[in-house]
């Protein structure tokens, strides 16, 4: 685990890096393929500045705008309300696409980083 101003230093690391392609902004939503793209380079970025994987969905949340961040930090207000100090990536992920879903949009993301 690293501190959460740690954890927001190399984020903004990753938003500032040139190099990474478009990480720092939320690809458009109504395309399965880039988001699964832009979910795949963040996963990468995320191994790359050694972001522990316990701390992927608080890292991810930095990056998500709009709408869909509005109801994923809700429900990540729910789970910490409930006791739950970590949102296991796998389902993160998977209440990531149900606040997409809600918006009419069907994303399948490919298999990612499993370490």
């Amino acid at each position: 685990m690293i501190s959460d101003l740690e954890l927001m230093f190399r984020v903004r690391v990753i938003k500032n890096d040139d190099t990474g392609g478009q990480l720092s902004s939320q690809t458009n939503m109504d395309s399965e393929t880039a988001l699964s793209s832009w979910v795949h380079n963040l996963e990468l970025a995320f191994q790359f500045s050694h972001i522990p994987r316990v701390q992927w969905s608080d890292a991810m949340t930095m990056f998500i705008e709009g709408t869909v961040k509005v109801k994923i930090t809700k429900r990540w207000q729910t789970r910490r309300a409930a006791g739950q100090l970590f949102w296991i990536w796998e389902e993160f992920l998977e209440s990531l696409r149900e606040v997409v879903g809600e918006s009419g949009y069907t994303i399948i993301f490919r298999p990612q980083y499993r370490g």
